[in-house]
């Protein structure tokens, strides 16, 4: 698969420019996963803007379980506003990852959600208030 996309929700940080993966959700970005404390390094272009070097890392919550956080570039250095929004992923090769930032149930997402959903690969995230997620 080339593409995931992802229901943002809250976002964590405080520009709200993080966004919380799984070990499998992570596993799109890399074959090598950073152990806790450490972190990948990936080069994120949202929309046409420039390449920016973005990190992945690992963390674990304050309540055991691991999470992947990637801090994206935030809406002051020409990001977007990514709190309740979707954002896809599209594999541009090795650590390079094209971003499309749209609205909760814009026509854009309808389509991404249709494509996972022929596919077999629409899922949540765990936990309250899981977050939606595709594959294509």
């Amino acid at each position: 698969m080339d593409t995931l996309w992802i229901e943002t929700g809250d976002m964590s940080g405080g520009s709200r420019n993080q966004i919380e993966f799984d070990r499998d959700l992570a596993e799109f970005f890399t074959n090598t996963i950073p152990g806790r404390g450490s972190h990948v390094d990936l080069m994120i272009r949202i929309h046409d803007r420039p390449w920016v070097e973005c990190k992945m890392a690992a963390k674990k919550t304050t309540y055991g379980v691991d999470i992947y956080r990637l801090g994206l570039v935030t809406a002051a250095q020409g990001g977007e506003d990514y709190p309740g929004k979707v954002i896809r992923f599209d594999r541009r090769g090795g650590r390079y990852f094209g971003v499309t930032v749209v609205a909760l149930d814009s026509p854009e997402h309808a389509q991404w959600r249709q494509e996972s959903s022929a596919n077999g690969t629409l899922g949540r995230t765990g936990g309250a208030g899981g977050r939606e997620f595709g594959f294509a």
